[in-house]
């Protein structure tokens, strides 16, 4: 069973390892650029706001495009960002290179989970392994960027994360493809007239509400306020991750039981 999932596990520890790598860090860059924290919330929150503006019509076209070849797109994207983050040091440029990662971002949150769950089928263990590699991609991201920003220069970090993102794309190329189908508007309004998904879309916003405060404030509290160094920043999350990745293979099998 492993075998059979391990390119989206490895995939989606990818994208988790990148996209964690950054955040826990990127308050603290900007920081350092001299940019205001109200600009460096506007920052933070565009990469939400970018990848939610791209949601509905991504998943419209992962049921009638090939999801693998909008995963390559939006790895793409994400890849370029990180390039742009390199030479980008002032708030408008940095704006505008935050938006075309969450663009990447958004097809990659939405089409990678969408594709697993076409090709598995309806497997609560098969999905608690996938969300166990994100935890570990979680985990291990700031924990090396940590290590990264500690021992060299700080664009080394971004240097790494073209590297990982090149990675990532060629891992997504590996992924199988599933033949599109046909998904009407009217299936939407049937789902949101669920009072379980409208539970899971409230659930959701809450739990998106507590990422958005740990991505935005979290490293620049520890490290302004409390003297943190960035390995130890990086550690922090390490913990958060692996024992949310330790906990979800157990969870899968209780639920399938």
């Amino acid at each position: 069973m492993l075998r059979k999932i391990s390119p989206f596990l490895v995939a989606k520890c990818l994208f988790s390892f990148l996209y964690w790598m950054i955040f826990a860090y990127l308050p603290i860059f900007l920081k350092s650029y001299g940019i205001r924290d109200d600009q460096i919330g506007l920052i933070i929150g565009s990469y939400s706001v970018a990848s939610l503006s791209l949601m509905i019509p991504i998943g419209l076209f992962s049921d009638r495009l090939s999801s693998r070849r909008l995963l390559l797109i939006s790895s793409s994207l994400f890849f370029f960002h990180f390039l742009a983050l390199i030479v980008s040091k002032k708030f408008l440029l940095i704006l505008m290179t935050v938006f075309l990662g969450g663009f990447g971002a958004g097809g990659l949150i939405i089409v990678l989970p969408s594709l697993f769950l076409k090709y598995i089928g309806s497997g609560e263990r098969e999905i608690a392994y996938f969300q166990a590699s994100s935890c570990f991609g979680y985990a291990l991201g700031p924990l090396c960027g940590g290590i990264l920003i500690n021992y060299f220069p700080l664009n080394t970090l971004f240097y790494s994360a073209i590297l990982v993102a090149i990675v990532l794309i060629v891992s997504v190329s590996l992924l199988p493809d599933i033949p599109s189908s046909v998904f009407l508007f009217k299936d939407y309004y049937k789902d949101l007239k669920s009072p379980s998904v409208l539970m899971l879309i409230v659930t959701t916003l809450i739990l998106g509400i507590h990422f958005g405060v740990e991505r935005t404030n979290l490293s620049l509290y520890m490290k302004i306020k409390l003297n943190v160094g960035s390995f130890y920043i990086g550690l922090f999350f390490t913990f958060i991750g692996i024992w949310m990745a330790i906990i979800s293979p157990p969870l899968g099998v209780y639920k399938r039981s």
